[in-house]
Parts: C-alpha cells; sequence; structure tokens
C-alpha cells in the first residue's frame, strides 16, 4: 500500500523532495492533527478525533503546535491593540 499508493501519489504531488525524508503513513494522522490545532480545536477534540486514549498523549505529540498556536494568537492581539487606536483615529 505504502509503496504502490502513498509513495506514488506523494510523489506526483511533489511531497517527497530528494533529499529530504519520504512521505510515510504515520504522517498522515499527525499532520491531520496538526491541522486541527491550527484551525483552532481544543486538546480534548483534537484527543478524539485522533483516537488517543487520553489527552496527555495528544499533548506530548503536538503540544509544540498547541504553543505555536498560542504565541501567534498572543501576537495577533497585541498587534490588534496597538493599532486599533491608530486606525480609529484615521477614520479608516
Amino acid at each position: 500500500m505504502a509503496q504502490r499508493g502513498l509513495a506514488k501519489a506523494a510523489d506526483h504531488a511533489g511531497l517527497n523532495p530528494e533529499g529530504q525524508p519520504r512521505l510515510t503513513l504515520h504522517d498522515l494522522p499527525h499532520t491531520f492533527g496538526s491541522h486541527l490545532v491550527r484551525q483552532g480545536a481544543d486538546v480534548l477534540t483534537v484527543c478524539r478525533q485522533m483516537g488517543h486514549a487520553r489527552p496527555s498523549i495528544t499533548l506530548d505529540v503536538h503540544s509544540h503546535e498547541f504553543a505555536a498556536v498560542q504565541h501567534r494568537d498572543s501576537v495577533a492581539s497585541r498587534l490588534t491593540d496597538a493599532f486599533s487606536g491608530l486606525l480609529a483615529g484615521s477614520g479608516i
């Protein structure tokens, strides 16, 4: 399956660049979980979607994604706060 289906599809889609590790079947659910986190899903939602037995497993695997989303949201909020007064005063 991996050789005939996934490898061929990944090669065709340009997902197996030269010099990089090849896409594996294991990469697919991990990528799905990462996308859920980036779209704002909470730990319990990701845990259920991934079929993890406990939320702690989800956090072990995807903690870096949750941290990145939190940082992104924090920066966006600070920028909005910093520039909202400028934009409101300019009539835009």
